[in-house]
């Protein structure tokens, strides 16, 4: 069976899109096309990668002109099986809906929640903004077959809306958690999307305090805050950009902790954080915010140090306390790849995506 993934938002072989989903289906079995938006056109691990190439002039357009392109392209394909991934997505779905097809969405955040921490968004909108789209999410997503979320909390938001909901988590794959041997140096590490919502700024100021480098892989978001927190802090930060997954891998071997200091805002505080998961599989101790939800599934591992992610002291300190303590680095690192290994792996996760598609024959 045909089976055909779209995005208009997510990079070039996107690690949940590509690496894990499309490929999966692909050795279940699928013949599996993946449409991206001004991207690279190829087959590559058995995936048939289309890229619609459109010149984006701004978001409206994007949303508009450049999704219907998609799912222009998407109706030459022809599947059995429509996979989208980005709620501007949502219309085209529908369409495709309408055309008899069957159609699922990957609604990797609530974006009812992430809403509140988009930076170009007026603070006074934000609220509207939130409730005007969950009553559009509302009316799309009871038609069609089948909803995947990347966290239970927000697949229980949605089994209101729509009886077949299934939670597929953003667990590495097992093969990834194996940490081959380099030397590390004296740094902690942070690949990912660089925002002030994210903790830039605590990580920053911290590890300014414990006179400590941080090597630092992403793109800053709105841009003008690269030059922000970029050049006063040159001397200890080693800025990569924005790499590839291989090259994250092996930021990640070289580094002795990783850090992640989102602030406590609503979509953070109910998220599952992918970036835990890429730290517990490189075999990193972590130092994070000290979130309930966080707590309560993470601290039975012994892999975490957890701070109040607006304390500059107290994040500087544990810091400290890995960089000085080889030891506890190591059991902390040894702990986290046993936990990826035995409770947080793709391979369970994989076997609900299969089993969904095959419940649609």
């Amino acid at each position: 069976m045909k089976v055909c993934h779209l995005t208009s938002v997510h990079r070039h072989c996107d690690v949940r899109i590509f690496y894990k989903e499309c490929v999966t289906l692909v050795a279940a079995g699928y013949e599996v096309f993946l449409i991206e938006l001004n991207t690279k056109t190829e087959e590559k691990d058995g995936v048939k990668i289309i890229s619609v190439h459109y010149p984006i002039q701004s978001r409206f357009k994007r949303m508009t002109v450049g999704v219907w392109k998609i799912y222009k392209e998407a109706l030459k394909i022809n599947a059995g099986i429509y996979h989208f991934h980005d709620p501007e997505l949502m219309w085209a779905g529908w369409l495709l809906k309408r055309k008899g097809k069957k159609v699922v969405y990957d609604v990797h955040e609530d974006l009812t929640l992430q809403i509140y921490t988009k930076p170009y968004l007026p603070e006074f909108l934000k609220g509207m903004f939130s409730f005007m789209y969950s009553l559009i999410e509302s009316f799309f997503v009871r038609k069609f077959e089948a909803l995947i979320t990347a966290e239970d909390l927000n697949a229980e938001r949605l089994k209101k809306k729509n009886s077949k909901v299934i939670s597929l988590n953003n667990y590495p794959e097992i093969k990834e958690a194996i940490t081959s041997v380099v030397e590390k140096k004296s740094a902690l590490c942070y690949a990912g999307g660089i925002t002030e919502m994210r903790g830039i700024n605590e990580m920053i100021e911290s590890l300014r305090v414990a006179k400590t480098e941080l090597i630092l892989a992403g793109e800053f978001s709105p841009s003008s805050l690269s030059e922000k927190y970029l050049k006063p802090a040159d001397n200890f930060i080693s800025y990569r950009g924005y790499v590839s997954r291989d090259e994250v891998k092996k930021i990640y071997d070289q580094s002795i902790a990783g850090l992640l200091l989102l602030h406590p805002t609503k979509n953070y505080l109910r998220s599952m954080p992918i970036k835990m998961f890429e730290y517990m599989e490189a075999g990193l101790p972590i130092i994070a915010s000290n979130f309930p939800l966080w707590k309560k599934i993470f601290e039975q591992y012994g892999c975490v140090i957890w701070v109040n992610p607006f304390d500059i002291n107290e994040i500087a300190e544990a810091i400290v306390l890995l960089k000085e303590n080889e030891n506890l680095r190591n059991e902390m690192g040894q702990k986290a790849r046993k936990a990826v290994i035995e409770n947080f792996n793709w391979n369970a996760e994989s076997k609900k995506l299969i089993q969904l598609y095959q419940s649609f024959k």
